[in-house]
């Protein structure tokens, strides 16, 4: 699982921490279309593959003015940051708002539903307090613990931020699949987590720093290979599954 930029950039991807330790294929299975594997937080996800007409990518772009969605489309390729992809997406399952140190996960579908109270525990682990259901349990909300102390240098992106929560909600995804990811923008307060700087001047109180989606279905073109395909995904985690 990878986090991205509106831009296309790869900020945690696999590797970082997290994929190291659990198995290359994570227990893939395939058949003609269809993969199904087990993420490192126990979700098993069936992901169902077929073409597209690139038109239609076309078509998406335009639903993502009134719609949550997204479009991303890089001119250039390099390891890392940009890819040779276009891919698109409309109506994701999961919505992640941060608002300062809070960080708000809201299902926004049955898929989302199901994989929100797995989202909570994982949160959980780097908030200072446990995660809050909003009634009736369609998100679930954490505050980010202040940061304590002086720390190295090399170790400050490493200080309690919101993007703490975000590295647990990558764990919690890890797999081989290479498309799905958090997709989103950044707010340039976000930086001021990993200082102690006075903010001049105040700020909004409901301002968002952070908006990321986790579609559950995505559009993607490889302009190297020229292909288009649809990726479908289903997850099943905790008994329940869509």
């Amino acid at each position: 699982m990878t986090l991205r930029t509106a831009r296309g950039e790869d900020v945690i991807a696999p590797g970082d921490d997290v994929t190291a330790q659990y198995p290359a294929d994570f227990g893939a299975t395939t058949t003609p279309g269809v993969t199904t594997f087990v993420t490192a937080g126990e979700i098993t996800i069936t992901r169902t593959a077929a073409p597209f007409g690139p038109a239609l990518l076309a078509g998406l772009t335009s639903q993502v003015d009134d719609r949550r969605g997204g479009a991303f489309s890089s001119g250039m390729e390099y390891p890392g940051r940009y890819s040779r992809w276009h891919l698109g997406y409309v109506d994701p399952c999961l919505e992640l708002v941060a608002r300062g140190r809070e960080l708000t996960v809201t299902a926004l579908n049955g898929r989302g539903a199901v994989l929100l109270p797995a989202i909570g525990a994982a949160l959980a682990r780097a908030a200072s307090t446990p995660p809050a259901a909003t009634p009736p349990a369609a998100s679930v909300t954490v505050v980010i613990p202040e940061p304590a102390g002086l720390v190295p240098e090399e170790r400050r992106s490493r200080r309690p931020t919101v993007f703490t929560a975000l590295r647990e909600v990558i764990a919690l995804f890890a797999c081989p699949d290479p498309h799905l990811g958090l997709f989103g923008a950044f707010g340039y307060d976000l930086a001021f987590q990993f200082e102690p700087i006075r903010l001049r001047p105040g700020r909004e109180g409901n301002r968002r720093d952070l908006v990321l989606h986790l579609p559950d279905e995505l559009y993607v073109i490889d302009r190297k290979r020229e292909t288009a395909m649809r990726y479908s995904y289903e997850f099943a985690v905790g008994g329940r599954s869509t």
